[in-house]
């Protein structure tokens, strides 16, 4: 899924973060490269696992997306981290309102919270990754399945042979109808 989406949303919708939103490839390294003031919330993507394909002619798979929404707080007026974690507390809340059940891309289903946790503190700062997921639905539209068809010629017709007069089958054709379909 498209990250810029889900951050203009956060911005749209968590007036906390004052436009303070932005994307990562990873968590590794944001610590380093971000440079927003505080709060401020980084827009991650995690794992995509797609479930087996539900189908044997064509495909029809599940596929969750995650992301991690970072949150970056001003841990300097308490360096174990309580005033900072209950200053999560309401965060959480302004994410939920603005992008829990929202719907992020056509075709998508609404975005599902999964979980939290502490991704790094120190007297500065304290990090807090909240995870969501989306589905998609994958299908023969996204694969090269449908241009293979595309490409098939036309079905114009059918022959039918039938080999019926005895049991077993002789391979003999006893009976044979050639249907013209309309076009």
């Amino acid at each position: 899924m498209n990250i810029t989406n889900i951050i203009n949303e956060i911005k749209a919708k968590c007036p906390t973060f004052e436009s303070r939103v932005a994307g990562a490839a990873e968590y590794e390294g944001l610590r380093s490269a971000s440079n927003l003031q505080v709060p401020a919330a980084y827009v991650v993507p995690m794992d995509e696992s797609a479930s087996a394909n539900a189908t044997e002619n064509s495909i029809m798979q599940t596929l969750t997306e995650s992301f991690m929404v970072v949150v970056v707080i001003n841990n300097q007026a308490d360096p174990r981290g309580q005033h900072a974690y209950n200053q999560l507390h309401d965060l959480r809340k302004e994410l939920w309102r603005g992008i829990l059940g929202w719907i992020p891309e056509e075709d998508y289903d609404p975005i599902e919270f999964s979980g939290g946790s502490i991704l790094n503190m120190d007297r500065f700062r304290l990090d807090y990754g909240y995870e969501f997921t989306s589905e998609f639905t994958i299908d023969n539209s996204d694969t090269r399945i449908a241009d293979d068809v595309a490409a098939l010629p036309a079905f114009e017709s059918v022959t039918i042979q039938l080999d019926h007069k005895t049991l077993p089958p002789d391979g003999v054709v006893d009976h044979e109808i050639e249907l013209t379909l309309p076009q």
